[in-house]
């Protein structure tokens, strides 16, 4: 944890998603965040970048085990998931566009052995202060999409 708080999980926290649409519309923020409101469409490259992401993540946590094809299976696996779960925005274009883009990406880099991932996902919190001498700490909150060591023996 980036904070001296104790029970940081007990304080007001805001992530970077909510920081970044409160600056970009105040009534967005208000109507997403207090409000409970959701945008009708999701835009596409929202649903593109969280595919990514998700593929990326389990990918990372099965390095062991991960070859260049298997990306396409796991990610028919997700794609499934999330369709089960009542999300179908991930239609076969975009898996198979963020498919191409992962396989080129891990084609480059190479995959990582399994011991040289640290953390996939890993939450934290930052204490970013207070508003003011009688309010509570306001606690950044996030996740650390992976940490993973270089030959090396660098984070």
């Amino acid at each position: 944890m980036l904070t001296s708080v104790e029970n940081y999980t007990d304080y007001q926290k805001i992530s970077n998603s909510e920081l970044y649409l409160l600056n970009r519309c105040k009534k967005a923020h208000e109507y997403s965040y207090y409000q409970g409101l959701v945008a009708k469409n999701t835009p596409d490259y929202f649903t593109k970048g969280s595919f990514f992401h998700l593929l990326m993540a389990e990918i990372l946590r099965n390095t062991s085990t991960m070859t260049v094809d298997g990306i396409a299976e796991l990610s028919r696996q997700i794609q499934a998931k999330q369709i089960k779960d009542g999300d179908p925005s991930v239609d076969e274009g975009v898996r198979n566009e963020v498919v191409a883009q992962v396989m080129d990406f891990w084609q480059d880099m190479g995959f990582p052995d399994s011991d040289k991932v640290v953390a996939v996902e890993e939450e934290f919190y930052a204490d970013l202060g207070w508003v003011d001498n009688d309010s509570d700490p306001v606690m950044f909150h996030g996740f650390i999409d992976a940490v993973v060591r270089d030959d090396d023996d660098n984070l």
